[in-house]
């Protein structure tokens, strides 16, 4: 993808029982590659009034394993996304589009 980057992902993985305990989740890192864009004029207006206040910003990426909650470091910030296309099936150019928008504090 033209202008591509390496975008840090994290996913919350669910806690294990461990002895009878349930263990706290952890965090499970990785990367993938997409190119990070500003939302503006028409593309606000998708959001609810609040979101647009969260510094939104769109990913287009190939990867497949980004998912609704999960968080991306972008500017060092974390930013949750939001499911908005896949265009898998369309076209010659394979890509899917996600919403992030930027936590209120950093996990």
């Amino acid at each position: 993808m033209l202008g591509s980057e390496t975008i840090t992902v994290k996913k919350l993985t669910a806690g294990a029982i461990v002895d009878g305990y349930q263990q706290a989740p952890t965090i499970a890192t990785s990367t993938i590659v997409g190119t990070i864009r500003p939302m503006r004029g028409r593309e606000l207006e998708i959001l609810e009034s609040g979101d647009r206040l969260r510094d939104p910003r769109k990913i287009y990426t190939e990867d497949t394993t980004l998912k609704l909650g999960d968080l991306v470091t972008i500017d060092g910030y974390d930013y949750e996304i939001s499911p908005l296309q896949d265009n898998s099936r369309h076209g010659f150019l394979v890509h899917y589009a996600f919403v992030a928008l930027k936590l209120r504090e950093s996990v």
